[in-house]
């Protein structure tokens, strides 16, 4: 069984396995605003005196995240939204009027952030992928490429693995072997900038001073960012489905 069921995975649960937790020191709440012509090209952060709004680009709208520390989610949704408007302009000035689009609260979603993960991704016939093997902090926006290459690597594995027999328990300790050094790499990096950036910049005094390297990845295209994400998330480790396995994989709807 593959437990592909999320951070508060039911199988993982069932499967007895644990995971190591890393914390975080924020949650978020997303939303989305309409998006304009002049409005920036790209997905970027605002950080200031203790206020962060992540804004992520799609084709027509901005996907926006508004920071706060860990377990505020009640209390910031307590202010009102006529502050919470105040605060997300503040920080996108270029917003302007568009902010009025949030005009309740059942609009705006909350994620509890969390960041662990399993010391054993699979047991008892079980292999924990994605969210359910290592919840990943949203920070740089790499989980959905994360949970995408963990999949390639169970197919890969597992359908060899099926058109011998069964798979076996060394099997689905191959996937782990296969996928946690790419992942380990993705959360170190994700806790330096908890650290460094979200958990300085709720202390509130001024901007957070940003690592010089930064400067240099913010220059980089789109089509660079996207490279350098999915290398990490491990694309480039030589995780493609082999074509043979769609046949062998189709549901006939039996």
């Amino acid at each position: 069984m593959v437990g592909a069921d999320g951070r508060h995975s039911t199988i993982r649960k069932k499967a007895g396995l644990k995971a190591e937790d890393y914390g975080a020191p924020m949650d978020v709440l997303w939303f989305r605003i309409s998006r304009s012509s002049s409005d920036p090209r790209q997905s970027f952060d605002c950080l200031d005196k203790g206020r962060i709004l992540v804004m992520i680009q799609k084709e027509d709208y901005w996907q926006v995240g508004f920071v706060v520390k860990k377990g505020h989610v009640e209390e910031a949704k307590a202010q009102g939204l006529d502050s919470f408007r105040n605060y997300t302009q503040a920080l996108a000035p270029f917003l302007k009027n568009r902010v009025n689009e949030i005009r309740s609260w059942e609009q705006v979603k909350s994620l509890e952030v969390k960041m662990n993960r399993l010391k054993q991704w699979s047991g008892n016939g079980v292999i924990c992928i994605g969210d359910g093997a290592h919840a990943m902090s949203p920070v740089g926006e790499l989980d959905i490429n994360v949970a995408i290459q963990d999949a390639v690597a169970v197919a890969n594995i597992l359908v060899p693995a099926f058109k011998k027999g069964r798979p076996t328990s060394r099997d689905l300790k191959k996937i782990q072997k296969r996928r946690n050094f790419a992942v380990k790499l993705l959360q170190r990096m994700q806790l330096f900038l908890q650290n460094q950036l979200i958990a300085k910049a709720f202390k509130g005094k001024g901007k957070p001073k940003i690592p010089w390297f930064f400067g240099i990845i913010k220059d980089f295209s789109i089509f660079s960012v996207k490279i350098f994400r999915l290398y990490l998330a491990g694309h480039t480790l030589g995780d493609t489905v082999n074509s043979s396995y769609y046949d062998f994989c189709e549901y006939d709807g039996s």
